[in-house]
């Protein structure tokens, strides 16, 4: 007879699979970092029955600093500010058990901190994204105590838990920044778009449709840019070169080569005798027509007065 092989459903294995359900459900409910914190504080109590744990995170001078404690005096969060037994940068750090701090080699300051909030026994459970140590929770007894294997099994999966939160977060923060960068550059080049009144600038997303139509573009050309925002930017060639799909193989050049294209021409070839230089600037990620203004801006509002009969008029509210 084959010996038979030992059962995966131990209580200890089915109490982890437990409480990794239990706390990735309350971390991805967690609307704040505090509930974040609060529902791994109860994740520990449960599993662990400590009813007095910490979070420390390093702070962006690589200092441990406490984010989240319960059951835990201020004066004592003072007094061990700042300790940690890794630095920023370590990778995959080791959990540190202390059974009975008067048997330890903590230096006897520390001991005297630790002693005097009533606590003997502690657990440093390092908490790490992707491998590298940003943090540690802590737990403490008030008597000595011997972690055990399930018991230390039970931190790692508090921990794991607890990094993915935090990289989670970190990760929408990045995004957040991301876009209040993105935000703000859009407003700064709009400003300044907006200053160029000689000139006629208009943006042209990836489709090449017009993203954004300046001040310039207004007074010049004689459109608000919500009359032609989201329009094809192959108005801006003639019935022929569109019968000819011009645009098109333009944006198709770009895209393959990735280089501005540039061509000049006036805008005359819209209709109104306007005789400005034009450059068309298309790259993949977005082009971008600039129209400066050279001679005729009398003959150009003189066709706007003739009822801006051209191929262009036609062109934007066909």
């Amino acid at each position: 007879m084959s010996q038979r092989e030992p059962a995966d459903d131990t209580p200890w294995i089915k109490k982890a699979d437990e409480l990794e359900a239990l706390l990735t459900d309350g971390l991805y409910r967690a609307e704040s970092e505090t509930d974040a914190f609060d529902a791994t504080f109860d994740a520990i109590e449960r599993a662990l029955g400590c009813s007095r744990a910490s979070i420390l995170l390093f702070d962006r001078h690589g200092v441990m600093r406490f984010v989240a404690s319960r059951g835990l005096s201020e004066d004592y969060r003072r007094a061990v500010d700042g300790h940690s037994p890794w630095k920023p940068g370590d990778r995959d750090p080791i959990p540190i058990f202390v059974s009975d701090i008067e048997l330890s080699d903590e230096p006897q300051a520390l001991k005297n901190a630790i002693r005097g909030e009533g606590i003997r026994s502690l657990a440093f459970i390092p908490v790490t994204v992707d491998g590298i140590v940003v943090g540690k929770f802590m737990t403490y007894r008030d008597v000595a105590h011997v972690y055990s294997a399930d018991e230390a099994t039970l931190c790692l999966t508090i921990a794991r838990q607890l990094g993915f939160s935090i990289e989670r977060k970190q990760s929408e923060e990045a995004h957040q920044r991301a876009e209040e960068g993105l935000r703000r550059t859009n407003e700064r080049l709009r400003v300044i778009l907006d200053s160029a009144s000689e000139y006629a600038i208009i943006t042209l997303d990836a489709d090449g449709r017009i993203a954004s139509w300046n001040s310039g573009a207004e007074r010049l050309l004689g459109y608000l840019d919500s009359e032609v925002l989201g329009l094809s930017g192959s108005i801006f060639f003639s019935p022929e070169d569109r019968a000819l799909e011009i645009p098109q193989q333009e944006m198709r050049t770009a895209a393959e080569r990735d280089v501005p294209r540039t061509s000049v021409g006036t805008i005359a070839r819209m209709g109104h005798g306007f005789g400005a230089q034009v450059s068309c600037f298309v790259s993949r990620r977005a082009g971008l027509i600039a129209t400066s203004r050279s001679s005729g801006i009398e003959q150009r509002k003189e066709g706007r007065r003739r009822g801006r009969s051209s191929w262009w008029e036609s062109s934007i509210i066909g």
